[in-house]
């Protein structure tokens, strides 16, 4: 994963990353139940946005991202959770270490997405929630325009199709409980135009649970 992505902060503090984080959170949270005294890491837990919302919970969470200033502003971010950098397909952690894990937005840029699959069930010992983006929305035909305009690590990212996640949960020998989407909404900045937009548009983001 590249080290480029500080400005997340900044996004999800906007209309559409704060109603991005939203209906991602809401979506997340109903599959993992996460609960006091739940063992929880965060793969690729960046600045810490879904690890804070884990910790209210009461879960007991731990994050790793390759990123030394995402890495940091996690460990301020979230007080009581313990954060560290590292690789998501050589994760830092011993085997069956967490009761589950989240990974958001986070295979779409690694560098081997079933390694890292694998490096998860290895340290996970019941599921693992995963949010990646999808190549059929208009999120990816914003990404491949402004591709060759920028060099943002976002635009380098692979996103996936829903049969593409299928096999590559497969192949890193995970049973797939469920794929479904949940963002309906275009990448567009204003508020407004978001709220009148969700739920018009096809799919922009799957979320699958892995056993």
């Amino acid at each position: 994963m590249s080290q480029g992505f500080t400005d997340l902060d900044d996004w999800y503090q906007a209309p559409l990353g704060s109603r991005y984080f939203l209906r991602c959170w809401q979506a997340l949270e109903k599959l993992l139940k996460p609960a006091p005294g739940m063992q929880i890491l965060d793969a690729g837990c960046g600045a810490g946005h879904y690890s804070e919302k884990l910790a209210q919970t009461g879960a007991l969470v731990q994050g790793v991202d390759p990123n030394n200033t995402l890495i940091e502003r996690a460990n301020l971010r979230v007080p009581s959770g313990t954060f560290q950098v590292g690789s998501l397909e050589d994760l830092p952690f011993s085997s069956q270490q967490f009761n589950c894990g989240i990974c958001c937005n986070v295979l779409e840029f690694a560098t081997d997405p079933v390694q890292a699959l694998i490096e998860l069930r290895r340290v996970c010992q019941q599921s693992v929630v995963v949010i990646v983006l999808n190549d059929r929305s208009l999120w990816q035909t914003q990404q491949s325009l402004a591709r060759p305009f920028t060099n943002h690590p976002y635009y380098a990212g692979q996103f996936f199709s829903q049969q593409r996640l299928l096999e590559l949960a497969i192949q890193a020998q995970w049973q797939v409980k469920m794929i479904a989407p949940i963002i309906h909404f275009p990448p567009l900045p204003f508020a407004s135009w978001l709220a009148w937009a969700e739920g018009r548009f096809t799919n922009a983001c799957w979320i699958a649970q892995l056993y």
